[in-house]
């Protein structure tokens, strides 16, 4: 959502590893890992189901704070989903990339943050977005 709720549409790096973490669990031969990455999906999925049932009680704050804990699972699945990938152009693709990320998500923030503590607005993806690149009218 472009609204105030959407940890994937705030966070867009975790719908790939979600994927990587489904495909992991698929590809997995030792049973172990498989039921270890089949639960960690279902926590995640109950996480979210939590936040829909009481989705009011993070107050203001800047993308999926609530799931940062499944940080190293994310960074699991991603890292299924690139290791194919792996080689000389892919990492000079992925060195420049991973900077201009950085500093996409650090605009991003500093506009959120900027737009709370100088306007007192609690904005929306959409509004950041748009105060980000120059396009607010706050």
């Amino acid at each position: 959502s472009l609204g105030y709720r959407g940890w994937i549409s705030w966070s867009p790096i975790i719908l790939p590893g979600l994927v990587g973490l489904v495909v992991l669990a698929r590809r997995a031969q030792a049973p172990e890992t498989r039921r270890f990455i089949w639960a960690s999906l279902a926590s995640i999925v109950g996480m979210l189901m939590i936040d829909l049932v009481h989705p009011f009680g993070e107050g203001a704050s800047f993308g999926g704070r609530r799931y940062v804990s499944v940080t190293p699972l994310i960074g699991l699945g991603l890292a299924t989903l690139l290791a194919p990938l792996a080689g000389r152009r892919t990492n000079a693709v992925a060195w420049l990339l991973l900077p201009v990320l950085t500093i996409w998500g650090l605009w991003t923030l500093g506009s959120y943050e900027l737009l709370v503590i100088r306007h007192g607005l609690y904005p929306t993806l959409l509004q950041t977005l748009q105060h980000a690149v120059g396009l607010g009218t706050f």
